[in-house]
């Protein structure tokens, strides 16, 4: 079994990728959502606190905009943060993998993939494209915030560019291109390289 990274630009498009993916019965992991899981954790939740202070919470639980606000302006706190979140989902994802039986490939969906270093546990990677308009007016829709703000939350990314670069697959989201129809196309080659690996 083959393991995908699936990454792209903050308003790519990802997680609709990740659907088309998962219709065609690839098993899905998202890890920001199952990032989220650990922030409830008690041994978790307290360590935070002690190191970003009680302000994260809200009603006596991790506050993840909070938090976000905190690590995003500060690339130390970033760092810290990631040291702890980021062993446990890699952990969790493997227990994933695991559980998965009589499929080609599995995804792992990322926004940070590249950053955090998971793409170097990947057999391939793919990379979610939209033009930089396109990706701040869903930025905008998606969390109603304003295209400057939008635009800021953009630049603090990785250069989607250098995504690209190191991606092995690049799906172009411009609301032009064929979503569906690029996905099946590389299904079958993934699909394809599976089956020369086990023979």
């Amino acid at each position: 079994m083959l393991k995908i990274g699936l990454t792209g630009g903050m308003g790519s498009g990802k997680t609709t990728v990740s659907k088309c993916f998962a219709m065609l019965g690839i098993p899905i992991y998202n890890t920001d959502e199952n990032a989220k899981k650990f922030l409830s954790v008690p041994e978790i939740r307290q360590t935070l606190c002690t190191m970003f202070g009680d302000k994260i919470l809200t009603n006596e639980q991790v506050d993840r905009k909070k938090l976000a606000g905190i690590v995003f302006n500060d690339i130390g706190k970033l760092v810290s943060l990631n040291s702890i979140i980021h062993p446990l989902v890699k952990d969790d994802f493997e227990k994933f993998c695991d559980e998965q039986k009589n499929v080609p490939y599995v995804i792992q969906e990322s926004a940070i993939l590249i950053e955090s270093g998971f793409h170097t546990m990947m057999d391939k990677i793919i990379c979610v494209y939209s033009p930089l308009n396109i990706a701040i007016t869903r930025v905008e829709q998606r969390d109603h915030t304003s295209a400057e703000e939008a635009m800021q939350r953009i630049s603090k990314q990785m250069n989607i560019e250098l995504k690209k670069e190191l991606a092995d697959f690049v799906i172009i989201n411009d609301n032009q291109h064929m979503i569906i129809s690029q996905v099946m196309e590389i299904n079958n080659a993934i699909s394809e390289a599976g089956k020369q690996e086990n023979e």
